[in-house]
């Protein structure tokens, strides 16, 4: 492989990321703000009581109360 192509690869890689970084924050290329409020929340859950419910119910509370968060964001 030539110098110059791999120069332009790594350009394309570089501008790729640093549009990710910009996009996400450095979060998971697929991942929301609504995602990131629903794990912390479902980390807390989890980290403070013992639960005894089912797993989609933590989850549906988690999401449940990050779309609380983004309503709040948004005032």
């Amino acid at each position: 492989m030539k110098d110059e192509t791999r120069q332009e690869i790594s350009e394309a890689f570089a501008k790729d990321y640093t549009h990710w970084m910009v996009k996400t924050g450095g979060y998971a290329r697929d991942m929301t703000m609504r995602d990131h409020f629903a794990a912390l929340a479902m980390q807390g859950f989890l980290g403070t009581v013992k639960v005894n419910c089912p797993d989609d119910a933590i989850s549906q509370d988690a999401y449940n109360l990050a779309d609380a968060m983004l309503k709040e964001r948004s005032k």
